[in-house]
């Protein structure tokens, strides 16, 4: 649980991290060109919104270590982050899957 609250000390999802910021820019531009086929873009989304939601929990994650010194608030505040995160993408995710927004 650790190494999920303090992914930056994690050599495993630090590469992750770093291989998700590469993938940033091709999957938005992705999305962009497959607005056309339903199913498609469904997939592309669903893929961007993980790896936005990835790269953003790693991103204030790293943010916490330099700035939230007190070991208790600290962890409360990652488990915070990891939580809000997680249901963030997950609602993303389900608005994209269920098109709650259709036009």
């Amino acid at each position: 649980m650790n190494k999920l609250l303090s992914p930056e000390k994690n050599v495993f999802l630090l590469h992750k991290y770093h291989t998700s910021s590469k993938l940033l820019l091709p999957l938005i531009c992705a999305s962009y060109f497959t607005s056309d086929f339903d199913n498609t873009h469904k997939i592309i989304n669903t893929l961007n919104i993980c790896n936005i939601g990835f790269h953003s929990y790693v991103s204030s994650s790293c943010v916490i270590t330099d700035y939230i010194k007190p070991i208790r608030l600290s962890n409360f505040t990652r488990a915070s982050s990891l939580f809000l995160h997680g249901f963030a993408t997950y609602g993303f995710c389900k608005s994209i899957m269920f098109n709650v927004n259709k036009k």
